[in-house]
């Protein structure tokens, strides 16, 4: 009825909040007739919920998706408050492939959708497997693979968008895998076989024989830099089994890695793993802009040698400015995060004037509509530095990536550089990994890079 004397009437349309939703027309990107019955979700659902789903045409649940119609047309007025201005929505129907595409609140949407494609993966092994699914096509779509049924060596993903996939061991630290093209409405099937897995065990001692309180271990692929993380007891034993090859072993302490020995062989017998003595102490006087430099992310890493060790400094507390850490005979990287002030040799006591400046970064993602949004993260890494060190390349990212918001407008970056020069630019986004080479010289304030991402 209408509100009586004195009771305020509806708010006017101008000052209503905005809704937080979404609607628009699921149609065949082929023959554009509409599809009923599609899935459209916010969140992209594991395979067996989708197979489980898709088979009733009954289920209808706003928390967790939207259902087209019979004319195709879907329609949701309240999305859930944690979802940013633009996100990437998923839709999938019977017989078709998902679909993810970013998308803003409140619009209009027409989402074509085309016959899916059907992997199936094989494992021969004697270990339980773990595949994972990768494309540059689809990025928002890979992920590890399901198990297929009560097999645990098949894996069986629907849904796929026609395309070229790499299909990976993830637990095999020598990189086996595949790379498979799947089409639209025919099943593919590939098979793996893992490399057979010797026994690699021992004890972690501290110089002098006693257990290394605090510490884990790290083995590193000689060839692929793959890690593998290895527990340690308190007693200082370990055990684990790996793939035929050779690993760097590394000793780690917090953030901090430190090589240990030699190259080893998984099935050689037990390791003795002692970091040894202390090396000799290195102290680093470092200055900016007249003054001592103020760092908590200071580090060093050995570039004379692949696979070595990875330091962080630590300021010493009665001379501001100075920073020790013990450092093997050798070349070292001096980077601040992947600011990277050059290479100094160690041990030693140098003194370094450092001079740095804000770089600005302009993201562009020429491509994206009014109001649509790309987050994610990214490092500017050295490419000497990278390739002297390839198996740095995902480490120091990891460490101090951060994070952007893109959009059609551009945006800008503030990146500490410390030298001129050749740059990689690494990272992951919403819509897929990226990786941009960026050659930056002395007189530039600002890069521009156009990221390449999912194709897009």
């Amino acid at each position: 009825g209408s509100p009586s004397a004195g009771e305020p009437g509806p708010a006017p349309v101008a000052d209503r909040p905005p809704l937080r939703g979404v609607s628009g027309l699921v149609r065949d990107a082929q023959t554009q007739l509409p599809i009923p019955g599609a899935w459209i979700t916010w969140r992209l659902p594991p395979p067996a919920v989708v197979e489980q789903v898709l088979a009733d045409p009954g289920f209808s649940d706003p928390r967790f998706a939207m259902i087209s119609d019979a004319a195709g047309r879907f329609a949701v007025e309240r999305l859930p408050d944690d979802l940013p201005g633009s996100f990437t929505l998923f839709a999938v129907a019977p017989g078709y492939a998902y679909r993810a595409l970013t998308v803003g609140l409140a619009r209009e949407l027409v989402v074509e959708l085309t016959p899916m494609g059907t992997l199936e993966v094989r494992v021969r092994g004697e270990d339980p497997p773990r595949v994972s699914l990768t494309s540059r096509e689809h990025a928002a779509i890979a992920r590890e693979l399901p198990a297929w049924g009560d097999d645990p060596t098949a894996f069986r993903i629907a849904h796929l968008p026609p395309g070229v996939y790499g299909v990976r061991l993830e637990s095999d630290p020598s990189g086996s895998g595949a790379e498979v093209v799947v089409l639209a409405g025919q099943l593919t099937r590939v098979e793996l076989t893992q490399p057979p897995r010797e026994r690699l065990a021992g004890r972690v001692a501290a110089h002098g024989g006693g257990p290394l309180a605090g510490a884990s271990l790290a083995f590193v692929h000689a060839e692929t830099f793959a890690r593998v993380e290895v527990e340690v007891d308190a007693a200082g034993d370990f055990a684990c089994r790996l793939p035929a090859g050779r690993y760097a072993a590394f000793v780690v302490h917090g953030d901090s890695e430190r090589r240990v020995g030699e190259l080893v062989e998984p099935g050689r017998g037990p390791l003795l793993l002692e970091p040894g003595p202390s090396a000799s102490d290195s102290r680093l006087r470092l200055t900016c802009a007249g003054g001592p430099l103020r760092s908590r992310s200071l580090g060093i890493a050995r570039v004379d040698a692949p696979l070595t060790s990875l330091l962080f400094l630590s300021p010493d507390p009665s001379e501001p400015g100075v920073y020790v850490c013990a450092a093997e005979p050798g070349r070292y990287a001096l980077f601040d995060g992947v600011c990277f002030w050059g290479v100094v040799p160690l041990p030693g006591s140098p003194t370094l004037d450092l001079s740095p400046r804000t770089l600005e970064v302009e993201l562009g993602l020429g491509d994206l509509e009014a109001g649509e949004r790309v987050r994610g993260e990214l490092a500017l890494v050295p490419l000497p530095l990278l390739e002297g060190r390839p198996d740095l390349a995902a480490r120091l990212p990891a460490l101090f990536a951060r994070e952007f918001v893109a959009s059609r407008d551009r945006a800008r970056l503030r990146v500490p550089l410390g030298a001129a020069g050749a740059y990689v630019l690494v990272g992951q986004s919403d819509l897929g990994p990226f990786r941009e080479r960026v050659d930056l010289t002395s007189g530039e304030p600002v890069v521009r890079c156009e990221l390449a991402l999912s194709g897009r």
